[in-house]
Order: structure tokens, then sequence, then C-alpha cells
């Protein structure tokens, strides 16, 4: 593995995340949730197919259990859906603590079960400087009974995790961009599925603007796709996903930047534990 090829592949995966907020607000004054999510994840499964096809990388699909493809194929689209039901039915600080708290734990198991990545000091102690970061961007946080809010946040949290193990196990199995058309066609087809329920239009009349935002944004889904695919193929599971964090940290910048949203004390301290969590996560001792 190359480990720091891995780093900051994950890291400016984390960095496009934090950007994610200001495209979501702009699509949001034209496009509902599910209609957003269609537009992107579509845009960005035809980017990836021309990038497949351009670069006519040979693949094959023969030497993968069809089983654990199709669970890549629902896993990231399952976790966007959860996250956004999360959202719409509890508060962001409530969503945010259960779909990263879940995440970061369900990465930790399924890296020590299906990896054998072990439990070291130093994990431990970024584990810990990560969740406290967690709990402090998510102040005031009460959770006083489950709510259907807090749960769909917790599945989240658990599907990405397993979206992310799969890009580690089938990551050099598969071509990437082939890989990365999979997951972004299950977003299309997923959200597809939510707007036929709910009895939406597939698309309702856009600005040039939005247009604009959406090709963007459809690019970038395929960016932090192909991103995480090498970095988790580079990376621990679970020390990833606290990598991955740092979504949390380029977020309030970002809505500082385009908004003039300025975060809290909290929130600045909750951003400093989580830089610490990264660096520790990084740190190595030599046996003498």
């Amino acid at each position: 593995m190359n480990k720091f090829k891995g780093f900051l592949s994950l890291l400016l995966a984390g960095f496009i995340f934090g950007s994610f907020g200001i495209w979501i607000r702009i699509l949001n004054q034209e496009l509902t949730t599910y209609q957003q999510i269609f537009f992107r994840g579509t845009v960005g499964f035809i980017f990836a197919l021309l990038l497949a096809y351009f670069l006519k990388n040979k693949f094959s699909l023969n030497k993968v259990n069809k089983i654990i493809l199709f669970i890549y194929f629902l896993s990231f689209p399952l976790a966007t859906i959860f996250f956004v039901t999360s959202i719409l039915n509890e508060k962001i600080a409530v969503t945010t603590f259960s779909f990263y708290a879940s995440g970061i734990i369900g990465s930790l198991c399924i890296g020590m079960i299906f990896f054998r990545e072990k439990l070291t000091r130093i994990k431990l102690f970024s584990l810990i400087l990560v969740i406290a970061g967690v709990i402090l961007l998510s102040y005031p946080l009460s959770i006083k009974t489950v709510s259907f809010g807090f749960l769909m946040g917790l599945l989240g949290g658990l599907f990405d995790a397993a979206s992310n193990a799969l890009r580690k196990f089938l990551t050099g199995k598969i071509d990437r961009f082939v890989l990365v058309a999979i997951q972004l066609s299950g977003i299309m087809i997923v959200a597809f599925g939510f707007l036929i329920f709910n009895r939406q239009p597939i698309f309702s009349p856009m600005s040039g603007i939005a247009i604009i935002v959406g090709v963007l944004f459809g690019g970038l889904l395929v960016s932090i796709t192909f991103l995480t695919l090498i970095g988790f193929q580079n990376y621990d599971l679970n020390l990833g996903m606290i990598v991955l964090s740092s979504e949390l940290i380029f977020a309030p910048i970002f809505a500082a930047l385009a908004f003039h949203e300025y975060p809290s004390a909290m929130e600045i301290g909750g951003g400093l534990l989580i830089v610490a969590s990264i660096v520790v996560s990084n740190l190595s001792f030599e046996k003498k």
C-alpha cells in the first residue's frame, strides 16, 4: 500500500465533500431533495461512462461475487438517502452525530473482522479525539428518546462504512471508472425510485445557473468516488474514515466563504479535535 497516496486522496475527497453544502443549497432553490440527487447522480453516471469508454480500459465482472457487487451498487445511494431522510426529520446536530459516530464505529468493526486491521493505541486515541470532535460540532446535542431521524442517521453511517469497505475490497479487481459508474448508477436508480414513490416529477424547469451547478456537482461526485477508491485501496479502513471526517472541518470554511456563516467556538473546538485525530492517526513509532 502507498499510505501517503491513500491519505492525500481521502483528504482531498473530504475537501470536496465539504463544498457539497454550497451546491445543495443552490439546487434546493429549484429542485426537491430527490430531484437533485437524481440529477447529479445521472450527470455523474454519464461522466463515468464517458471516461471508461475513452480510456478503453478492459474489465470483467466474472471474477467478482455478484451479491457483493449488488451490495456495492446499493450501499452508497442508501447511505445518501438515509442521511437526507435524517436531515428532514431531525436536527442537523443529531444527524451529524449519529451518522459519523455509527460510520466510524462501523468501519472499525468491519476493518477488524474482514480486513484484519488491529486496534492499536494510536488508533484508539485517534478515535476518541474524532468522536469528541463530532460531539462538539453537534453541540447542543439532545437525544431524549431514540427518534426516527436519529435511527436514519445511524443507518446512513453504517451503509457509508459498508460502501467504503466495498470500495477497498473491489478496487484492483474491477476497473476504477467502472466501479465509479456502478455506484453512481445506484444513486440515479434509487433516487428515481424515491421520486416515483413520492409522486414527484423527475425534472422541473431549471435556470442556467442550476444546470451548471448540477453538472459541476455530477463531476465532483465522480471525483470523490474515484478518490475514495484510491484512498481506501491504500489506507486503513477505519483511519480512512477519520480522514474523510475532515469534511466537517472544510464545510464551515466553505459556508463562511460562500454564505458568511461563521462557526461558533464549539464548532472551532470540534474542528481542532478532528484535525488532531487525523494527525495522531498518521503517527508511527519505531520499536527500538
